[in-house]
């Protein structure tokens, strides 16, 4: 096909595919057939899994989940029903593991959610010893042990690895605490309507806290309730989809392990799919309520469907992504820099000074929260209008000739010569 991408686009779609039949297959077992259905249509669907078809990057978190759907589903006798795991299926499970982890790291969080659905089924079937019923998960653990071994003996520096960019490096316990609350109420927000492109930490409008938030005070709501649904579950006997869920959310959320990203769409699968369920025999209630029910369900669809759209059409190109996730998120200085690079390398020599010029203007307040003082000229005036009068647009408090000579130096010092030129040459005119 030569430089065309459609094959790694069809062999993504694949790939998503056979993640929800496998999703379908591990629903239909702990909700049964209706429930599932319904549960596994909104997993479908759902606008926030568009980056793990549409991104070729997004194709390792789609693997990364089917293999450890895999592995969940060759020890679900002992997961679903309480019943003891042969020796073929618990090896079958250990290599579907080891091919999630290879695939991506994330999925570490499986003997945990493993440990969770066998703890919950006990309360049901205690045929077996703890330790008896504990051997998949311990197996795991075992497995990840010596993946984290050899991981080390080639990248020492693996569990200590910090970007020089990472909000976290050197916060508070307090800041990750307000921080992590904070990414929970985001990301419940990716999950239900993401309308707004504002993924990964060094490409999201996330910053350190200083003080109790709106979206603070949200997430420690959503951990409250995580916490009260999780305890009925474990006294009603039903599946831990709930703590599952918080659980692979917290193994991405960077507050533990240093991650390169933080609050992207892509990750989203094991949790999404895990709410899915939880919600899915609520919303089988819902249906089968009549006409009224139906309608609401058959809406919600609806809107899913329209959002999966709308997101497929901003992950068309490294363009569209980036120019949506500047005006979604105009505070991101990530957003500005990813965006002047995409312009720089495309000849977009003039808007690439503009987004140079914001993230100069910005930078002084990482990792803290940051306003863009000039986003509505952003949004209506010429680029040329912008250069012109950005000194006085964007507020610098220094003198003019002194802003614009180290700008030209920064923009010289990153190797962006074109940018630097123009900005001698304006500073140049009378």
């Amino acid at each position: 096909m030569g430089n065309s991408a459609l094959g790694f686009h069809i062999s993504s779609l694949l790939w998503y595919i056979a993640l929800v039949l496998a999703a379908w297959s591990f629903a239909r077992q702990c909700i049964g057939r209706p429930a599932a259905w319904i549960a596994i249509t909104f997993f479908v669907v759902m606008p926030v899994h568009v980056e793990n078809v549409s991104s070729i990057v997004g194709r390792a978190d789609t693997l990364g989940a089917l293999w450890a759907l895999l592995a969940m589903l060759a020890v679900s006798p002992i997961m679903i029903s309480g019943k003891e795991t042969s020796l073929v299926r618990l090896l079958l499970a250990v290599l579907a593991f080891v091919a999630a982890i290879l695939c991506k790291e994330n999925m570490v969080v499986l003997p945990i959610i493993v440990a969770l659905f066998v703890e919950y089924r006990r309360r049901i079937e205690r045929s077996l010893s703890p330790l008896r019923a504990h051997v998949p998960s311990l197996t795991m653990v075992g497995v990840l042990s010596l993946y984290l071994v050899v991981r080390l003996r080639f990248q020492p520096s693996m569990l200590s690895n910090q970007a020089s960019d990472d909000v976290l490096v050197g916060a508070s316990i307090w800041e990750k605490i307000g921080y992590g609350l904070e990414l929970l109420a985001r990301y419940g927000g990716l999950l239900a309507a993401p309308t707004g492109l504002c993924t990964g930490r060094k490409f999201a409008e996330v910053f350190r806290p200083q003080h109790i938030s709106l979206v603070m005070t949200v997430g420690a709501a959503l951990l409250g309730l995580a916490g009260y649904l999780s305890w009925r579950a474990y006294r009603r006997r039903e599946f831990p989809f709930v703590p599952a869920a918080l659980v692979s959310w917290f193994v991405v959320s960077g507050l533990v392990l240093a991650m390169p990203e933080s609050m992207a769409d892509r990750f989203l699968l094991l949790p999404s799919l895990f709410l899915c369920l939880a919600l899915g025999p609520a919303m089988l209630f819902l249906w089968r309520k009549g006409t009224g029910g139906r309608a609401l369900l058959l809406a919600g669809l609806a809107i899913q469907v329209v959002l999966s759209n709308r997101q497929a059409r901003t992950w068309h190109d490294n363009g569209t992504v980036l120019s949506h996730a500047v005006r979604a998120c105009p505070d991101s200085l990530h957003n500005h820099f990813r965006y002047a690079e995409y312009l720089s390398r495309n000849g977009q020599t003039a808007e690439a000074v503009w987004h140079y010029a914001v993230l100069s203007k910005g930078k002084h307040a990482f990792p803290y929260e940051w306003s863009h003082p000039a986003k509505e000229e952003e949004r209506s005036l010429p680029v040329e209008e912008r250069l012109h009068a950005m000194y006085r647009l964007l507020g610098f408090t220094i003198d003019e000739p002194t802003w614009r000579s180290r700008f030209e130096q920064y923009l010289l010092s990153i190797g962006r010569a074109r940018e630097a030129s123009l900005v001698a040459s304006m500073s140049s005119q009378p």
